[in-house]
């Protein structure tokens, strides 16, 4: 879809066909809506939690005459396969680095689709990323910077990734079908913890507990899908506070006697975009 964009956009703001007398977004934040999918759609610019998608700094690239610089799915923190990293910016050049390397300058209307369509406002450095932890920062004259932190697995396994984090060690699944990496960057609203986050804001906090501001955190595949639930085994390398979130309704959220204690914090925890559930930190 966000390709789809890209290149519609093309011809919404930049060649602006006369056959086209009208353009409008249908929606700018997902709203509820009990007949689709029973409680959300998310065909917003913003999630239902206000949160904006990658789709919305593309509108306000065309749209704003203020300067935009946004690296294209911060909250994706973890890549498999694709090492690209794509910016959106109305800038004429950016400039990126990664891990400290510059990666050169792209200027505005260098990038092509698939098809040969020059695709104003998008960037996008093939190859970028390392295995493991990458910084990534944005930049365009005259001083302007963004900046993510990303993973990247080549192939999703365990192993194709290392562990630099200095924290966690001997990170296991007991399913072969969920393979977790720790996550060594603050945790944040509106984001995903789940590997196979989407990006529309489900299986996320609303607003973080102050208790995990600034943790990194070991993320799965969504363990609320039965099929790929797992236990989890690591060790530590360092002193450091361990959190387990559980759903107070789970029977099987039940955490070993005499191991944790519970905190008695609880949270609103956005659940597949279909709803609520409270969990609590122990």
């Amino acid at each position: 879809m966000q390709l789809n964009d890209e290149l519609q956009f093309q011809t919404v703001f930049v060649n602006k066909r006369k056959e086209i007398p009208l353009y409008s977004a249908w929606v700018a934040r997902d709203f509820g809506d009990r007949k689709y999918k029973g409680k959300i759609n998310a065909k917003g610019l913003r999630t239902f939690s206000n949160y904006p998608k990658d789709v919305y700094f593309l509108y306000k690239a065309f749209l704003s005459p203020a300067p935009v610089l946004h690296i294209v799915g911060p909250h994706h923190f973890l890549r498999v396969q694709n090492r690209t990293v794509k910016i959106y910016s109305n800038a004429p050049s950016v400039t990126l680095a990664v891990n400290g390397t510059n990666l050169g300058m792209k200027r505005n209307g260098e990038y092509r689709h698939a098809n040969g369509v020059v695709i104003n406002n998008v960037f996008a450095w093939e190859g970028a990323l390392r295995p493991g932890r990458n910084s990534v920062v944005a930049s365009t004259s005259p001083g302007r910077k963004e900046q993510a932190l990303l993973y990247f697995s080549p192939d999703g396994r365990p192993g194709s990734m290392p562990e630099d984090s200095g924290l966690v060690a001997n990170l296991h699944s007991a399913s072969t079908k969920n393979t977790p990496h720790f996550i060594d960057i603050p945790a944040q609203n509106q984001w995903g913890f789940y590997s196979d986050f989407d990006g529309n804001g489900d299986n996320t906090f609303d607003v973080l507990p102050n208790e995990l501001a600034g943790a990194g955190w070991i993320s799965t595949r969504r363990q609320s899908d039965r099929p790929q639930a797992s236990s989890i085994t690591f060790s530590l390398l360092a002193d450091a506070d361990v959190f387990v979130m559980t759903n107070k309704d789970d029977a099987d959220g039940v955490l070993p006697a005499g191991r944790f204690q519970s905190t008695g914090v609880a949270g609103r925890w956005r659940n597949k975009c279909f709803g609520w559930a409270c969990s609590s930190f122990c």
